[in-house]
């Protein structure tokens, strides 16, 4: 195999179909999902102890920082009128925009960061804080349902 210069390697990038218009995407780096999270201390308080201090405080912040990344991920990053639009968009596209870019910046493993976030924010709607199970931050809830016998 040859050697490669890293700087001779481009971000990645995949199609997606929102609506039967195709966009392109790419993954996020480090830093930029560092910066996104830092924006928003719920998230990156959640993301430290696996708690809910303030349920209304994430609630309110997940979908702005979802805007930050899916602006981002089709490389705008901070262009007010792509937000905008963005902000605009329905649940459904928002959601396949969302977890392409989540896709491409975790090669298929943002399933369980995304359940763990919704799931979080699920219980802070509900004013619950994480059970004994669910004290681990990035742990995806457990799917395992009781077998009737």
């Amino acid at each position: 195999m040859a050697k490669v210069d890293i700087r001779d390697i481009a971000p990645g990038k995949a199609e997606i179909t929102i609506d039967d218009t195709v966009v392109e995407v790419r993954g996020l780096s480090l830093h930029r999902v560092a910066e996104i999270v830092g924006r928003y201390p719920a998230i990156l308080g959640f993301l430290q102890t696996g708690g809910v201090e303030d349920p209304m405080a994430l609630l309110t912040s997940l979908p702005d920082a979802a805007i930050e990344i899916m602006a981002a991920g089709v490389g705008q990053a901070g262009d007010e009128a792509a937000i905008a639009a963005l902000r605009e968009w329905e649940l459904a596209q928002q959601t396949d925009l969302l977890t392409g870019v989540l896709g491409r910046t975790f090669r298929g493993s943002a399933g369980p960061f995304v359940r763990t976030l919704l799931a979080a924010a699920a219980r802070g709607a509900k004013g619950l804080q994480p059970g004994p199970s669910e004290s681990a931050p990035i742990s995806p809830p457990s799917s395992a349902e009781p077998s009737s016998a």
